[in-house]
């Protein structure tokens, strides 16, 4: 058979069409929903305190800060070290929980 397609071939081929496109849409939900809770995150994270989930105390975002990284303490917002430039992925609060800054992934 060189050159012409089985009926076989052509039926396998045709039954897996909808099974791309059902990839491409679960692919393109799921990227979506990622998408939407990383922008509530960063919503989250634009105002100026962040309220602890356990004793419900407000803690500022900007402060002085000590990075875990490179031992520097610097002044402004936790979210990143001003010398080395290492992420921040939670801080904690007075009352000594840690209030995670971000979702894992």
């Amino acid at each position: 058979m060189s050159g012409k397609l089985s009926f076989v071939s052509v039926v396998f081929a045709a039954l897996k069409i909808p099974l791309y496109a059902l990839y491409g849409a679960y692919a393109l939900a799921t990227g979506y929903l990622r998408r939407m809770a990383r922008l509530g995150d960063n919503l989250r994270l634009l105002g100026s305190t962040l309220r602890c989930t356990s004793c419900g105390r407000e803690n500022a975002l900007d402060g002085r800060w000590k990075c875990r990284a490179c031992g520097a303490t610097y002044h402004g917002a936790v979210f990143h070290c001003g010398f080395c430039g290492a992420g921040a992925s939670f801080f904690s609060c007075r009352c000594g929980i840690s209030i995670p800054l971000r979702r894992p992934r």
